[in-house]
């Protein structure tokens, strides 16, 4: 996935008549080496709709490289896959 393809997800839920209602991160763990850190982290969404009583709720795990260059971080890699039955 490309930079600009990184709202993809949301764009795909919202045209099946579904919106994001709330989410959250929770950071697991960082390592920083010098100008690369790697960063994962579990990611939390719950969709509303379409119904008024329907909702879904997703879980994924989360890992992203970032690079620093010239004073800023920029990501530069990363992947999301659902957790397991554990919520791991």
């Amino acid at each position: 996935m490309r930079k600009d393809q990184g709202t993809d997800w949301i764009t795909a839920n919202m045209s099946r008549g579904v919106k994001l209602q709330s989410f959250s991160i929770e950071q697991l763990a960082i390592q920083v080496t010098r100008d690369i850190a790697i960063n994962h982290y579990r990611v939390k969404t719950v969709w509303a709709g379409p119904g008024p009583t329907e909702s879904d709720t997703e879980v994924l795990r989360s890992t992203h490289t970032w690079l620093r260059a010239h004073g800023t971080w920029q990501i530069i890699g990363g992947m999301a896959a659902p957790v397991n039955a554990e919520g791991k």
